[in-house]
């Protein structure tokens, strides 16, 4: 249950640390949500039974007079499934549940196609489970990537990016804004990159100098300087591995063919060595023979008496 990736972190954290985001939530999905109360970031936990409490959304409540009256909270889902809606409504109830009032659920996710799904399912089910969510993919989150929008809007749109498709120059831009603005919510932001950016060449667009400098500082960015370190030290040790193998089978071939040159000398020698000249033909073929058993057949035949001749007739005209 529940979603632990960095972009899911990174999304809430942003909701539960700029609470109106839910209100420009709602603008973008077409939701009223009461803008008139007071905004504060609630509880991210869930109560299950007979278990303790699971980190895993954004909530922001809204309060009258101190007391709650309406609930947002934001959820990240990268694939949709039925058991994952269900766990949506499940979690919907229980900040009814918490809270003693309704509310409305943000589900969130980069791929579009996701999104559609889980749309769908709430056309199906939503007067089952008697709640409204809005799906929002990176390309319904637009309006709040434009210029002019505050920083909070950028970055929560912007890290709702497919990264596994590389980083853009957007994102860039805002990783750097990030880090001088909230150092929080910039280790999150690159932590939601590494983890979709598998190719280390694709990071170069974001290791620039300047960015570097103001990273370093960061748990994410030293958590990624392992990652490509212990990678590095894996390809190093396949590659010594791959050349010790070729070095091993270059030396069993010398090797191999040490041995039949010293078969073929042999059997070569024992012919003159009993006055029987081998023909040309016959050196033709014990020069040409890879085959060790062959070989090794040849010199039984000759110590058995058999002559270059008989082992090795000339061929017919």
């Amino acid at each position: 249950m529940g979603n632990p990736g960095a972009q899911h972190e990174l999304a809430c954290t942003l909701v539960q640390r700029y609470p109106y985001l839910a209100l420009r939530l709602g603008e973008v999905a077409g939701v009223k949500v009461p803008d008139s109360l007071l905004a504060v970031a609630g509880s991210n936990s869930h109560q299950l039974p007979d278990r303790p409490p699971l980190d895993g959304d954004g909530t922001i409540r809204f309060l009258r007079e101190g007391k709650p009256a309406f609930f947002a909270q934001v959820e990240v889902q990268q694939k949709h499934t039925d058991d994952k809606y269900a766990t949506l409504r499940a979690y919907h109830g229980s900040e009814v549940s918490k809270a003693q009032v309704g509310g409305h659920m943000f589900v969130v996710s980069p791929k579009p196609a996701e999104a559609a799904k889980f749309r769908r399912s709430e056309s199906r089910r939503g007067e089952e489970y008697a709640y409204r969510g809005s799906y929002l993919s990176r390309a319904d989150l637009e309006p709040l990537a434009g210029d002019g929008q505050s920083f909070e809007e950028r970055c929560f749109a912007l890290g709702m990016t497919d990264f596994s498709q590389g980083v853009p120059t957007a994102a860039v831009a805002m990783l750097r804004e990030a880090a001088e603005t909230d150092i929080t919510i910039a280790n999150l932001f690159f932590r939601t990159i590494t983890e979709e950016v598998s190719d280390v060449a694709m990071m170069e667009a974001v290791m620039q100098d300047d960015i570097l400098e103001k990273l370093r500082g960061l748990k994410a960015w030293r958590d990624y300087e392992e990652r490509v370190e212990k990678r590095g030290e894996a390809r190093a040790e396949a590659k010594a591995e791959a050349r010790a193998e070729v070095a091993e089978r270059a030396a069993q071939a010398r090797a191999e063919a040490a041995e039949l040159a010293a078969r073929a000398d042999a059997l070569t020698q024992f012919f003159f060595m009993r006055g029987d000249k081998p023909s040309v033909h016959a050196l033709d073929r014990i020069g040409a023979c890879s085959d060790a058993g062959q070989l090794n057949l040849w010199l039984r035949r000759a110590y058995a008496g058999e002559t270059a001749a008989e082992i090795f007739p000339e061929p017919e005209a």
